[in-house]
């Protein structure tokens, strides 16, 4: 692998535990509200909903539509099938949540200590202002931010990771993608871009098997501290 000098992340699952942050926000509007429901397994249902709403927009079945909007409709629908009607301001809570999850406990050590020596990017499916108050809720140390609003589509797109070069100046085998999804490396790699997988046990909170790193990715690696001591940080 050519010594990179930028490094590309995605956040949601890789970054943050959107699993333990979804779960704790629907048990509270639960607990408010008076509601019963299977909050753990609603987080699950919510992540799986949202890759399908993405799917739609990025294969342009539908017009571009912010991720804000497809996690509203998702959850809302998840709700009315477990029999609870939400309210406008329970979606929006609920919503919120996404711009409110915690980092991993190695995240924000191991992106300090790769930012003294490289730049550091989000390449999300987030939009930029929602993965901003995310960087700023979890100390996240991004030099740039790059979100789904500026292509208007959603990863595993091309121009995805195309755009993203560009924006960041760099060649794609100078630049790393960081991820614990396969499908987010493999289409990294198909553009011509480095790759590591971090591994997330705990990402679907014990409820889906945890991913492991496809043979065909550059680096696999347990946390973020590895992957900097890994690139001599």
């Amino acid at each position: 692998m050519t010594s990179p000098t930028t490094l590309t992340f995605d956040v949601f699952g890789t970054l943050v535990d959107w699993y333990g942050g979804l779960s704790r926000e629907l048990l509270e509007v639960a607990r408010r509200r008076g509601w019963t429901i299977d909050a753990p397994a609603l987080a699950v249902e919510w992540r799986r909903a949202f890759f399908s709403g993405i799917a739609t927009v990025r294969d342009a079945e539908r017009a571009w539509t912010d991720v804000d909007t497809l996690n509203g409709e998702a959850v809302a629908r998840l709700l009315a099938s477990a029999g609870v009607e939400p309210g406008a301001e329970d979606v929006a809570a609920l919503v919120g949540a996404w711009r409110r999850l915690d980092p991993w406990p190695d995240t924000v050590e191991g992106m300090a200590r790769l930012r003294t020596r490289y730049t550091l990017s989000a390449l999300s499916n987030g939009t930029v202002a929602q993965l901003t108050d995310l960087a700023r809720h979890g100390g996240l140390p991004f030099h740039r931010i790059i979100g789904s609003d500026l292509f208007r589509s959603y990863k595993p797109a091309p121009q995805f990771y195309v755009g993203a070069l560009d924006l960041l100046g760099s060649e794609p085998d100078r630049c790393l993608m960081v991820a614990s999804h396969n499908y987010d490396l493999l289409a990294a790699a198909a553009q011509g871009m480095a790759t590591a997988f971090v591994r997330r046990p705990l990402e679907w909170g014990g409820l889906a098997p945890a991913e492991e790193a496809d043979p065909k990715v550059g680096l696999a690696v347990e946390s973020l501290v590895e992957l900097a001591v890994r690139l001599g940080c």
